[in-house]
């Protein structure tokens, strides 16, 4: 490459920059530039800097040109100063260029193109090789290099102002394009349903946490940052970012605060163009919320928008995740990914090889009906029964597990023993992450020990189902006790509930059985399946054997009978009053149910409530309310405000159907708009007058009523007296409050004929 002399500078221009040689009127800018705190950070110039380090920079470059050492240019646009850019030799036909933009006119793509008037300059007076360096982190001198063709490769060491320093290299070599090799994409702000996507910004450290949580280190060490590591993970995956492989969005809440994160990598891979993989994220306080379903629906739209309309274009989603990370499995499964197969051992869980699901979505999948929403188990409670969900604590103890019955009448590790138990359990769990069953425990309610299994499956997608089979087993011990006689009808109801109340709504159930078990065919009769059929030889037995079957079907339209109550189903009527409506439940109330289960209050007075109630136990309570009516063993009503039918409370008639048809109990809870307003005491009134009122004329021809309030529960106190019920003693600490504390009940109860005469 040949000198230039202070005679020969040439002027380069395109149709927007000017280069020229710098001049004594250039140099207030330079000290603006200077003296600018991003050219400081990412360049040597000295501080502080003023007019005398301007003039010996004038200085300085006119003896460089002059010497052939480094040619340096002002880019200059519209007659304004708007940066430098310079090109020093480095060897035989190898130069390497530098720049730095003045404040004002950063951001306008003035610098790139200056940049690329430099390269072809260069070029033409022999350059073969053009390098260009900056330090790590400084992604505007990155842009640029990538804007005029540079190759970046990966960081290396070189010293700086006597230091080592880590440094992107970006090379061009003669005949190469000026234009970017690959994509810089840009991760556009998306509003989504409560949320918000954005580019991660450095203060976004002060959201992360000084520890990942054990969830985090369990199923993502290395994908969530602690607040140490934030700038080395941003740093990362801006640089991801700037290959075009990577695009990462903070999930922000309505008030801007980070909630997680949502990536896409793998971007423009050569052997899948038009794809990418997705990552995520959530901190622990923001998890069990729905927030990364939301952020995920609003990310996938903008992925499959086509880049005409402000998306990305991409045709395929990829995603993975442990085999045994449930949560992470069913937001991809709600959100419509399909489940593409599994790969064995191909991770680590606490140093234990376990397995990867693999999922992906097409941009043309019909993602509505792709969507999976996992099965839930409700609780449900018997007599001397408590269904719920399975825990990893229910290992079978000594005497229990499969015996020579449950091996002569059920497949090989259905009935799992204490080995197995683990790997049991994964499996039944894996069925109801993909909604296609549901098992209970069937546990006794005294002491919550697990008696044995209670299952509906082979449901299909919730979209077109309609039946679904009915499964169980019990631990030897548990047998002859008429536990799964009890534990059935309920599920039965729960089965053939609508959606819209909680259950599973089903039109059908059927089971079948080995022709010889007697005892699971008597269970069934007994709760009103129908024997429709035999199959020959259609039952292998574990020692090999085949043996013939028996199939059973019960039809929600079936009559059935009830063995628990000889009562009629109960109306569920609707009272109307000045301040409170009394009508029944609707899947509508679930939300207003949790907010009042979860209310301090409440949750003190009603000490059995679940830890964390949830909606599953909202649609759980709204099932078993409509479950008594119809066996009319109780009527519970939603106490509403007449005005916009929100629900305040619950009201009801219990313990009906015993000993006594003529005696039922009044319970009632209110939600807190409800409080204060004499809302309880109207409804308990109106349901009072229904209960007595006789049953030719639509009441429940009811000749005593009884209830029970806590000591300290001074409000509830007031209801009952205020309908004129007479305390009629005191059962000393008897009733558990929500905070372990044992209290007072003191009892009451209201005649038909004071009702009537007062």
């Amino acid at each position: 490459m040949a000198p230039a002399t202070a005679e020969t500078v040439p002027v380069l221009r395109d149709r927007v920059v000017t280069l020229r040689p710098l001049s004594e009127a250039d140099l207030p800018a330079v000290v603006e530039q200077s003296r600018d705190p991003e050219t400081a950070r990412w360049t040597t110039v000295p501080s502080p800097y003023g007019p005398e380090q301007a003039e010996a920079f004038l200085a300085l470059t006119r003896d460089q040109w002059a010497g052939g050492e480094r040619c340096t240019w002002v880019v200059e646009h519209e007659g304004r100063f708007c940066g430098l850019v310079a090109v020093r030799a480095r060897g035989d036909r190898v130069v390497e260029v530098s720049f730095a933009a003045h404040p004002a006119a950063r951001g306008r793509g003035l610098t790139s193109r200056a940049l690329a008037l430099v390269v072809r300059d260069a070029v033409e007076r022999g350059a073969e090789l053009v390098l260009w360096h900056a330090l790590v982190g400084n992604f505007g001198s990155r842009r640029v290099a990538w804007r005029t063709g540079f190759r970046i490769s990966d960081p290396v060491r070189r010293m700086r102002a006597g230091k080592a320093v880590e440094s992107w290299s970006g090379s061009l070599v003669k005949g190469e394009l000026l234009q970017p090799r690959h994509p810089w994409p840009v991760p556009a702000p998306l509003e989504g349903d409560g949320l918000r996507l954005r580019p991660f910004r450095d203060d976004d450290v002060e959201a992360m946490p000084d520890r990942v949580d054990d969830l985090g280190v369990r199923f993502m060490p290395s994908a969530m940052p602690r607040r140490a590591d934030f700038a080395d993970w941003l740093l990362e995956r801006r640089t991801l970012t700037a290959q075009g492989e990577s695009l990462v969005w903070a999930i922000t809440d309505p008030d801007d605060a980070v909630r997680g994160a949502v990536e896409l990598f793998r971007l423009g891979a050569g052997h899948s163009p038009g794809s990418g993989m997705l990552g995520y994220w959530l901190l622990e306080g923001a998890r069990g919320a729905g927030l990364l379903g939301r952020a995920l629906d609003t990310l996938v739209a903008h992925v499959f928008a086509h880049e005409v309309g402000g998306g990305l274009g991409l045709r395929r989603l990829g995603a993975s995740c442990a085999a045994d990370n449930l949560a992470s499995a069913r937001v991809l499964r709600r959100a419509g990914f399909a489940l593409a197969g599994s790969e064995r051992a191909a991770h680590d869980v606490d140093e234990v090889p376990g397995d990867v699901l693999k999922f992906n979505l097409l941009a043309s999948d019909d993602r509505q009906a792709q969507r999976v929403e996992p099965a839930s188990t409700p609780v449900i409670e018997t007599e001397r029964l408590r269904l719920r969900p399975w825990r990893d604590t229910d290992v079978p103890g000594p005497g229990e597990g499969a015996d020579d019955a449950s091996l002569a009448f059920m497949p090989e590790g259905a009935h799992p023993d204490a080995a197995r138990f683990p790997a049991w359990l994964r499996r039944k769990r894996g069925f109801m992450e993909r909604g296609e069953a549901v098992h209970w425990c069937v546990a006794d309610r005294a002491s919550d020990h697990a008696h044995g299994l209670l299952s509906v499956f082979g449901m299909g997608p919730a979209a077109g189902r309609f039946q679904g089979e009915v499964g169980y087993w019990l631990h030897p011990p548990a047998r002859g006790r008429g536990i799964l006689a009890e534990a059935l009808p309920p599920v039965i109801d729960h089965a053939f509930a609508p959606m819209t109340e909680g259950g599973l709504g089903l039109t059908r159930l059927h089971a079948e059985t080995d022709i010889d078990n007697a005892a699971s065919q008597r269970l069934l009769e007994g709760a009103g399946f129908r024997r429709w059929g035999e199959d020959r030889s259609a039952f292998r037995r574990v020692d090999g054997t085949l043996t013939d079957g028996a199939h059973f079907e019960l039809l929600a339209s079936d009559e059935r009978l009830d063995r628990r109550t000889t009562r009629a189903p109960l109306a569920e009527v609707t009272l109307d009053g000045e301040r409170v409506r009394l009508r029944p439940w609707v899947g509508e109330d679930a939300p207003r149910v949790v907010e009042a289960c979860r209310d301090e209050r409440t949750r003190l007075w009603l000490g059995r409530l679940p830890h964390a109630y949830t909606l599953v136990d909202a649609a759980a309570y709204l099932l078993h309310c409509h479950v008594h009516a119809a066996h009319g063993t109780g009527l519970f009503l939603a106490a509403a405000d007449p005005a916009d039918d929100r629900c305040l409370g619950s009201v009801a008639v219990m313990e009906l159907g015993g000993d006594d048809p003529t005696t039922g109990e009044i319970g009632y809870w209110a939600h807190p708009d409800g409080r204060g307003r004499g809302v309880m005491s109207e409804a308990v009134g109106r349901v009072v007058r229904h209960a007595f009122a006789p049953q030719e004329d639509g009441g429940l021809g009811l000749r005593r009523l009884v209830l029970r309030a806590a000591v300290g529960n001074d409000a509830s106190h007031r209801v009952a007296t205020t309908n004129g019920f007479l305390r009629t003693g005191v059962a000393r600490r008897a009733e558990r409050l929500g905070d372990g504390s044992f209290v007072d009940l003191v009892d009451y109860d209201l005649l038909e004929q004071e009702w009537s005469a007062g």
